[in-house]
């Protein structure tokens, strides 16, 4: 199946999605735009399988790429706190 015949995938899931692995249903139902069942089948594959990476990995790119990672910055100078104490 290639990576861009969503259709395919949207069937298999539908009909027989017992067969395929947890780790390519999850991607599959990614791919079709099912996000929530990707990730819940992601987060499920985590507490049955807590030690394997290849379904971690693939649970954190879909969080951190729902909900990036952000910097916060403010307009005020950096103050380090040992020269606020050198002070006393």
């Amino acid at each position: 199946m290639s990576q861009n015949d969503n259709e395919l995938k949207r069937e298999v899931l539908k009909e027989d999605k017992e067969i395929v692995p947890f780790r390519d249903r999850a991607i599959a139902s990614r791919d079709i735009g099912d996000i929530k069942e990707a990730q819940s089948l992601a987060f499920k594959g985590l507490e049955d399988n807590s030690k394997d990476l290849d379904i971690y990995k693939i649970y954190k790119d879909m969080v951190e790429e729902q909900f990036p990672r952000g910097t916060f910055e403010t307009k005020y100078p950096k103050v380090i706190l040992k020269t606020i104490y050198d002070r006393r």
